[in-house]
């Protein structure tokens, strides 16, 4: 769980690193985000049961993703040439972009929900947790492009990157073979894209936590 003083250290991060991009609307954008009356990015979780399922998980899963595929680029900046491959060159301000913003999907998703467990001596106890409300069901990576959109253009690569970063996940739902041949298509085209599945895979799964419900209302 995070601190009220670490949700808004990584607010005032993320808003520096969205601060440097320079492209027309990304003023709306980070406007957009920071009016809690139309999006709770900021205090949001990542997840409901799975990895930041807890007040602000969703900003540091957004941090983390970016630290990662920062330091993924540039193995891939030095790998590549030793197999005898140029790698493509990605931008601070690319991975900014697909990093932070690949997840916007998960605004006004989740809602505070009552739940219950049973302790060690097999009592129901009470805790807070979340639960999928999603008020605008467009997808997952093709909705982060919509939103995104409605306010700053993507280029075709950072499209590609955001709507495919879940890569073959699909949260238990089918991927028919056409769908599989065009993540691995958008992979062999744009290379950011499967660095950026691989950044928030290993976000997710090595380095974020998942609050267990025992220890959902733990005082920070």
């Amino acid at each position: 769980m995070l601190s009220d003083s670490q949700i808004e250290k990584n607010k005032q991060e993320y808003l520096r690193l969205l601060g440097t991009v320079k492209r027309e609307g990304i003023d709306k954008l980070i406007e957009w985000l920071t009016d809690p009356n139309s999006c709770d990015f900021f205090t949001a979780p990542s997840s409901s049961v799975y990895h930041g399922n807890y007040k602000g998980g969703l900003c540091e899963h957004s941090l983390n993703v970016y630290k990662c595929l920062i330091k993924l680029r540039d193995m891939y900046d030095k790998m590549m040439p030793e197999f005898g491959k140029t790698p493509v060159k990605y931008s601070d301000e690319q991975c900014i972009i697909v990093a932070l913003l690949h997840d916007l999907c998960k605004v006004l998703y989740y809602v505070p929900t009552e739940k219950f467990y049973k302790d060690d001596y097999n009592q129901w106890q009470k805790y807070i947790g979340y639960t999928v409300k999603d008020q605008f069901p467009f997808g997952h990576g093709e909705k982060s492009c919509f939103l995104i959109q409605r306010f700053m253009m993507l280029t075709g690569v950072e499209a590609l990157a955001i709507r495919w970063h879940m890569g073959y996940e699909k949260s238990g739902l089918h991927i028919d073979s056409t769908e599989k041949k065009s993540i691995g298509d958008a992979w062999n085209i744009a290379p950011i894209a499967y660095l950026l599945h691989q950044a928030d895979s290993m976000s997710a799964f090595l380095i974020e936590d998942m609050i267990e419900p025992k220890n959902a209302n733990r005082n920070i």
